[in-house]
């Protein structure tokens, strides 16, 4: 199966983020990826979802398992992969942000005004 981990695309931003990027050890293709990018407008919040996704993943499927000299802890990647998402959302909630004020001082301003917000609600 081939990805898409060329970084200039979303695709392979998001596997840049999650750490999915190795075709050997693929948690999702590249039409799952582009899935969690149309369900967020935020890259890092569609990267934390995705990793949440795998850390479920992991968990079912790995198990705790302690076998002669084998030893898996999938509930220990799937609270790494959980903290990783967590983070993600900090730095998108806590980015700094800032408004624009639009101040309206005669009837062209105003019209201005007028025909921005009904844009700003057209597209929104």
């Amino acid at each position: 199966m081939s990805i898409t981990t060329d970084p200039t695309t979303d695709v392979g931003k998001m596997r840049i983020l999650t750490g999915d990027k190795y075709e050997k050890a693929l948690f999702m293709n590249d039409d799952e990826v582009q899935v969690f990018l149309d369900l967020y407008d935020d890259i890092r919040l569609s990267a934390a979802a995705m990793l949440e996704s795998m850390a479920s993943m992991e968990a079912v499927i790995q198990k705790k398992i302690d076998h002669l000299d084998l030893q898996t802890d999938g509930p220990a990647v799937s609270e790494a992969l959980r903290n990783h998402a967590e983070r993600l959302r900090e730095q998108t909630y806590n980015e700094p942000a800032f408004a624009v004020a639009e101040q309206v001082h005669d009837n062209a301003t105003y019209r201005e005004f007028v025909w921005k917000e009904a844009l700003r609600r057209q597209s929104g």
